[in-house]
């Protein structure tokens, strides 16, 4: 990820020395459905919200001299946002989690000061809040296996809902998980039922000859011996597969979507691949349970994923025109392409010229995606929403790597640098 090629240059850190976990905190109840706000008078869509932070702009400093890198952000029963991230620098790489209130603040009551920061972690490469708001974090951990090659596993941690490390979970808190030659994770989602998911790629190095697997653990941080085999489902039949992002559809399936290649040629496929919750294929989706897609472009494959409210899948793709294109695409709940979407499917902003990364979908059909500086509203049909900002894209002044929607439909974007910055802007109408 950007992040892990921005922090590459860091020392090694030690082993995690778990703290005391206090007691176990109740599970809070669920939230109550919000509709979303409207804006005060005079204030548009896209503008920030000036209630958040200083007139809409969030900055905290993570650690001193330390930079900041963020891979993902995700909502806690509260409505609180957690914030979770990698730090570098002289002093050495550390991984962090910070909890932001409504109106910007850091909540006090988590970590210490509002962020808990763990030493001698890979760095993450996503987070997710379970039910009871305890929050799970992934990574990948690379390992020499001699001569030039390399293999990884995988690094899941869960922490307390106040941020300490949960250690009634693996081993101090912190479980490590290699079910071949080499397991590598790429994105996590907590279930109803408190069991995680974890996505990535499976096979004989991190690179090569891989499949794209998913695995799930129970609380416990053991993995679930019924789910698939023992564990963990792979895509058995696909040749060279990766496993880049996931989410959970509304009765339980698991959509995994990434990338396909024939093995030994530069030649790319978005990859979307559903399974059902025990670990099978699911052979109603596309054709036997996957959807390659080809496109009119050669792809690096999917970014990341997002689910509509109508079941709609749409992913975010970097294209290979002038570099890198900011491209969706969409597919129907059982795997076709959606033709009503942009042109066949495919939508591609030439007003952004960077690579695409996070994309949340607002509960009206309308798309919020990132890419460079840029925050794009897309509408249900493909084009771009002239009610947002300008023409459908917001300047953020920040480079945002995590796009969320709150209940009120409010739309949060964080980045990182030498401090953490984060955005709220406004989506209605």
């Amino acid at each position: 990820s950007a992040v892990n090629a921005a922090l590459s240059g860091c020392p090694s850190i030690a082993t995690p020395t778990p703290t005391r976990s206090p007691t176990p905190l109740p599970t809070p109840p669920g939230p109550t459905p919000i509709l979303p706000t409207p804006p005060l008078p005079g204030v548009r869509a896209g503008d920030f919200d000036r209630s958040f932070g200083v007139n809409g702009v969030v900055k905290i400093d993570i650690g001193e001299g330390a930079s900041v890198g963020v891979v993902a952000l995700a909502l806690r029963s509260d409505g609180k946002i957690v914030v979770a991230g990698a730090l570098g620098g002289s002093g050495g790489g550390a991984n962090f989690l910070a909890l932001v209130d409504e109106s910007g603040r850091l909540d006090p009551g988590f970590g210490d000061g509002g962020i808990a920061v763990t030493e001698g972690l890979p760095t993450p490469e996503d987070m997710a809040v379970q039910p009871d708001d305890g929050i799970v974090v992934v990574a990948d951990r690379f390992f020499d296996r001699g001569g030039l090659d390399r293999g990884s596993e995988v690094v899941l941690t869960r922490y307390r809902p106040d941020g300490r490390l949960d250690t009634t979970f693996g081993d101090g808190g912190v479980v490590v998980t290699n079910v071949a030659t080499s397991t590598g994770a790429a994105a996590v989602v907590a279930q109803p039922d408190g069991g995680i998911l974890v996505a990535g790629t499976i096979g004989e190095d991190a690179f090569f000859d891989a499949s794209l697997v998913v695995l799930r653990y129970l609380h416990d941080g053991n993995l679930d011996p019924d789910f698939g085999a023992g564990g963990f489902a792979t895509d058995a039949g696909l040749e060279t597969a990766f496993g880049a992002a996931m989410a959970l559809q509304p009765e339980g399936e698991i959509l995994v979507a990434g990338a396909t290649e024939r093995l030994h040629r530069d030649v790319r496929s978005l990859l979307f691949v559903r399974f059902t919750a025990e670990g099978e294929i699911d052979s109603s989706f596309g054709r036997n349970g996957s959807r390659i897609v080809r496109g009119p472009l050669d792809s690096d494959g999917v970014a990341d994923l997002a689910l509509g409210l109508d079941g709609k899948i749409t992913a975010t793709v970097c294209t290979a025109g002038r570099g890198c294109d900011f491209t969706l695409v969409q597919l129907l709940a059982a795997g076709e392409l959606n033709e009503s979407f942009g042109a066949g499917g495919f939508v591609t902003v030439d007003a952004v010229d960077d690579d695409p990364s996070g994309i949340a979908a607002q509960t009206d059909g309308r798309l919020l995606a990132i890419g460079g500086g840029s925050l794009v509203r897309i509408r249900a049909d493909g084009e771009l929403d002239d009610t947002f900002g300008g023409g459908g894209i917001v300047d953020t002044r920040i480079r945002p790597s995590a796009v969320i929607v709150q209940q009120d439909g409010r739309a949060v974007v964080a980045s990182g640098g030498a401090t953490l910055q984060m955005r709220r802007i406004e989506t209605v109408p």
